[in-house]
């Protein structure tokens, strides 16, 4: 335990302080995260809710892989085409996953994801993840052409990037401004609040758990018996080293707590409620990032289906969408660069559910029904309905009574 001294005219009083009151003000400054730099250091690597909720969301994304389609809306089958193997491996040593899972981190934390295309002769060659920290715009004021070109800051040079170059994926920008807002920013309060409890209450507990207090003394004491005095209290009863020692005081003297313990200060619900804002402003169910007052199976099941078609599915088409507008005009067979849905698991749903459901239908083919599976077709025999009767062609199902032979005709 620390102690903080003070003195009056009539009595003394020795003060303690172990809330460290102040440390995230003066850690945070007046930083509401609006560089990369502060969301990072201060959000992303001392929040483990920001952590988790921009790693879950890089995951998901880059779990699913790019297809291309052609004007007809059918995927292109030749994976040695030029943008298949550009987005398999966009740059030296890097894969498909490891870019789609940069670029969602980046924008999971600043709001915007800067990719850099290398061009060529003519065509697109490499794709290059760009420090968000590191890139910078140089503005036009045409609202039309807002960018006149991009800075950035390779360490030993500075580029000047034209924007055809740089596929920049954002958020909402501010007003009169070209980037994206970070959700950092939005919850940065609840980030700081949390930090803050998070620190008061470790000091709290490196001094036994005792909150801050004030010592009285009856007379007023001179310099030299006040220091001893302060020193004394200091080794002999604070730090956690002397947790647990009775502490003897004569003299008349008193002991007043200043402070408040955790659970006067409610240091749990605090914590819970600042978390769950913290997952709202990065579009995370709470349950998925340890939650446990939800955290049922059932809401567990929920929580993965609404964070998918929520949060990941418009990932994805905003990412695609991007890249379709940078990188399609240099292949003209290509018309866009989209996924496949049934690559995202929670969008397959229950497989013996699905089966079930799709058995129980009379108005689908067996082709059609293996489509929604994902299977091939079994050639024409595949293309009749199946009624319930026995299972027998629709044709026959509708052929008229008279048409049908009486057995008494044979006799």
């Amino acid at each position: 335990m620390q102690f903080k001294f003070r003195k009056k005219e009539t009595k003394s009083v020795i003060t303690s302080s172990s809330s460290n009151i102040g440390f995230a003000d003066a850690f945070f400054g007046n930083d509401t995260m609006r560089t990369y730099l502060s969301q990072f250091t201060q959000g992303y690597a001392l929040s483990p809710f920001v952590f988790r909720c921009a790693c879950l969301r890089a995951a998901s994304v880059a779990s699913v892989q790019p297809r291309l389609l052609d004007v007809d809306d059918n995927e292109i089958s030749d994976q040695n085409h030029p943008l298949y193997k550009l987005l398999r491996r966009p740059s030296k040593g890097r894969s498909w996953h490891d870019l789609a899972y940069d670029m969602e981190h980046d924008m999971a934390i600043n709001g915007n994801a800067y990719v850099q295309s290398i061009r060529g002769l003519s065509k697109p060659i490499e794709l290059w993840n760009l420090n968000p920290n590191n890139v910078q715009p140089m503005q036009s004021n045409d609202n039309y052409e807002p960018v006149k070109y991009w800075i950035y800051n390779a360490g030993n040079r500075i580029l000047n990037i034209q924007p055809e170059d740089l596929i920049h994926i954002h958020l909402k920008p501010k007003p009169g401004e070209v980037v994206g807002m970070s959700p950092l920013e939005a919850a940065s309060a609840s980030i700081r609040a949390q930090t803050s409890s998070r620190d008061w209450n470790n000091s709290l507990m490196d001094h036994a758990g005792r909150p801050s207090c004030a010592v009285s003394v009856p007379e007023t004491m001179n310099e030299d018996v006040f220091q001893k005095f302060k020193n004394r209290l200091s080794s002999g009863y604070g730090g956690k080293e002397n947790a647990g020692k009775m502490m003897v005081l004569d003299g008349g003297k008193t002991i007043t707590n200043l402070g408040f313990n955790a659970l006067e200060m409610d240091f749990n619900s605090g914590m819970v409620l600042m978390a769950r804002e913290i997952s709202i402003a990065m579009a995370v169910p709470p349950e998925l990032v340890g939650d446990s007052a939800n955290k049922t199976y059932a809401n567990a099941q929920e929580a993965n289906k609404e964070f998918t078609q929520h949060t990941v599915v418009p990932e994805l088409d905003t990412l695609f969408n991007a890249l379709t507008i940078n990188l399609c005009p240099y292949w003209t067979d290509v018309a866009r660069i989209s996924y496949d849905k049934s690559d995202v698991a929670e969008l397959r749903g229950n497989m013996p559910e699905i089966v079930a459901a799709l058995n129980s239908v009379n108005f689908m083919t067996t082709n059609e029904k293996r489509a929604q599976m994902g299977y091939d077709s079994i050639g024409e025999e595949g293309d009749t309905i199946l009624v319930p009767a026995g299972n027998i062609p629709l044709s026959e199902a509708a052929t008229p009574v008279n048409d049908i032979n009486d057995p008494g005709d044979n006799e």
